[in-house]
């Protein structure tokens, strides 16, 4: 699985209206295709800018980043609810996310990473 990252900035303040990030996700899914392999959309508005998430099944990271591309590019422009909102110039950042660790009741619990010898506290009794 690959994760896309990719920004939009408020490029027109008086048409760029706030979105929240369910409304994002929804609209996203909405432009997203059956080939882009989409798994999970994610979305961080801010005050300027909205930090977009896709989660990718696809075969390669830069078809994954195509992909990303390809859905913002059908989601934004004039008359959408991204009117306002245009794509960074920052380039697409794709990573591989690895799958999730299979756990099961044979294996060992995670190691414990506190403190064998703790130091005392400054309130407990001394040692004797």
């Amino acid at each position: 699985m690959y994760l896309s990252i990719l920004t939009l900035v408020r490029a027109d303040a008086a048409r760029a209206q706030e979105l929240t990030a369910p409304t994002i996700a929804r609209l996203l899914w909405e432009a997203a295709g059956k080939t882009d392999e989409i798994e999970h959309i994610s979305a961080r508005p801010g005050a300027l800018s909205i930090d977009v998430g896709f989660f990718h099944v696809t075969s390669s990271p830069s078809l994954a980043a195509t992909c990303a591309l390809a859905i913002v590019q059908r989601a934004i422009g004039p008359g959408t609810a991204f009117d306002g909102w245009s794509l960074s110039s920052d380039p697409v950042r794709t990573q591989v996310v690895p799958e999730p660790h299979e756990t099961t009741d044979a294996e060992p619990a995670p190691p414990d990473w506190r403190d064998p010898h703790p130091a005392p506290h400054r309130n407990d009794p001394p040692s004797p």
